[in-house]
Formats: C-alpha cells, structure tokens, sequence
C-alpha cells in the first residue's frame, strides 16, 4: 500500500511502498526519519530516473552506524533483514553522530518512491550488489555498518569475506 510522504519544491509527489522498499528498516531505527525527508524533499527540486539526495542539515539529526575501520578492528560480514547480499559490519564500536541525511528516489507512475533513507553520507553499494560501482571495493574493505544482531538474519554471521 502506498501512502504519500509530501510534496517536492516543484510540486512532485513522493511515496512510499512499505511492502516494496528497503526503507522500513532505516525507519525502525530512525523513527523520526520520515520527518527528516519531508523536511529535505519540501524544499528539493526533484526531476529525473533514479535520484540520490546527500544533505548536511547542519545540526545533528541522529547517528549513522558507518564507520571508518583498521585492521585492528573486529570484522564480520552477514545478511541484514529484508537483504539478500552481504554487509561488512565491525563489532565493538558506536555509531556517530551526524548532520547528514541520505535520500535515495525512484520515478514512478504518480511522482517518485522513496526507495531508502537513512541518517548519514551516501556510500557506495556494497560489493556483490546488482548495483555495484567501481569504487565499492575500496569503499568497503575500509569501512563497515556498526554490528547490531537485532538487524542481521540469523545464522549469516561470519569472518570470511564474501566477495574477495
């Protein structure tokens, strides 16, 4: 069911499909993230396909749980809920807080979806992803999300990277 989220600057409608996004997640550990977006998208211009929004809003808007890592860290890499492909996580570390939010929008017949969201920097898709770019490699090998059990499938949990 989709349920409209608000209106850009220039009048597109921007919706979201809780059955068919990756956004319901990001939105259970952010609640007031919708809140967020409206605020960012009411005063965007949106226009175009596929379209990725990164804004400082200049205050700290909550935590993002990507961090920069070493090779002193602890890594792991597992399935997130709702995912299919695997994340690099690093365990014993906190998220940060951070100014940024990213919004990620697909067209769609009456306006745009709100595919995902989350607080935080735009990153590259993880490796292995359909959506592989060119420098998630690198991206990835040095950072990672902060390891959290409450948002990995069970039993996906290990220290051998997947796609090397």
């Amino acid at each position: 069911m989709k349920e409209l989220v608000v209106t850009s600057h220039n009048q597109q409608s921007v919706h979201i499909d809780h059955d068919a996004t990756k956004v319901a997640l990001h939105i259970q550990e952010t609640p007031h993230l919708l809140d967020l977006v409206r605020e960012i998208i009411a005063d965007t211009d949106i226009e175009g396909e596929n379209i990725a929004i990164e804004k400082n809003l200049g205050r700290v808007v909550g935590e993002t749980t990507l961090i920069e890592t070493t090779d002193d860290d602890e890594i792991v890499y597992a399935k997130r809920l709702g995912r299919d492909k695997f994340t690099r996580f690093v365990k014993h570390k906190a998220a940060q807080p951070t100014s940024y939010v990213t919004i990620i929008l697909h067209r769609a017949d009456e306006g745009y979806n709100l595919w995902s969201a989350w607080c935080g920097k735009l990153v590259p898709t993880s490796p292995g992803d359909e959506d592989e770019m060119p420098k998630s490699r690198g991206f990835w090998s040095d950072h990672a999300l902060v390891f959290d059990e409450t948002i990995i499938q069970s039993g996906t949990a290990t220290p051998i990277c997947p796609w090397a």
